[in-house]
């Protein structure tokens, strides 16, 4: 546990740049912390976790969107930062045991079902404007 600690401490500071990326957002060591906590990952998993977030075009994603001008571009980077995140999370599934999967498709699910999408007509769709 101690390990753990220690870990997401050194994890914090690494992921310092990411959450100057995105200080309104979810960062990337949120995520990682939540992960840990929700699905009582070991330390080797956090590890991994956070090595195929490091490696992922995630991060930066993150600086493209804080620096965006404009509307279009943002909603063009938030297509893309889905799909990155829809790679992230396919790896994060070959590490987890099969409970910890169940636990995180059902994480999953439940925000998608929060989630306002345009896709489905939700905030952002056009539709009743103009």
């Amino acid at each position: 546990m101690k390990k753990t600690i220690l870990y997401l401490t050194v994890l914090a500071f690494a992921f310092s740049i990411s959450a100057l990326a995105a200080p309104k957002g979810i960062t990337i060591e949120d995520r990682i912390e939540r992960m840990t906590e929700q699905l009582e990952l070991t330390d080797e998993q956090v590890e991994q976790v956070t090595d195929i977030y490091n490696e992922s075009e995630i991060p930066d994603i993150m600086d493209r969107m804080e620096n965006a001008d404009d509307r279009e571009s943002r909603r063009s980077i938030g297509t893309e930062m889905r799909t990155e995140m829809d790679k992230v999370h396919e790896q994060i599934k070959e590490i987890l045991t099969d409970e910890q999967k169940e636990k995180f498709e059902k994480s999953m699910n439940n925000r998608r079902e929060r989630r306002p999408d345009s896709n489905r007509g939700g905030r952002g769709s056009g539709k009743g404007r103009g």
